[in-house]
């Protein structure tokens, strides 16, 4: 899951948050496609214009999860931000994004998600 300034590949059509890859086994293609993400992903997918949620971002993860079959796959998440606070302040968005935080930790196998409290 990416989050550009377009919507694609994303099944509950949150804006800005796109599906690079569908939940499968890692081929070679797609481990030289992520390794290329940081040196071309602005010219590649773009930026988004406009905050995104965290919550929504791990709403989707719940989602692709909940689609899989459960016996095929050992689920996890690696969640990168160049954000101190995700939720840039905002109580509401913090709060959901615990929520469901919370949700996927029961959901997925190895979920290490923290994020920092603010005053």
């Amino acid at each position: 899951v990416v989050s550009t300034q377009s919507t694609w590949g994303n099944q509950l059509n949150f804006g800005g948050i796109n599906v690079l890859f569908g939940l499968d086994i890692p081929d070679a293609n797609r481990i030289k496609t992520v390794q290329k993400l940081n040196t071309n992903f602005s010219s590649s997918y773009g930026c988004a214009d406009k905050e995104t949620p965290l919550f929504e971002a791990l709403w989707l993860c719940i989602h692709e999860f909940k689609s899989l079959d459960k016996k095929g796959f050992m689920k996890r998440i690696f969640l990168f931000t160049q954000e101190d606070d995700p939720a840039h302040g905002n109580k509401e968005n913090r709060d959901m994004a615990i929520q469901h935080a919370k949700h996927l930790s029961e959901t997925v196998s190895n979920t290490h998600l923290t994020m920092p409290t603010t005053n």
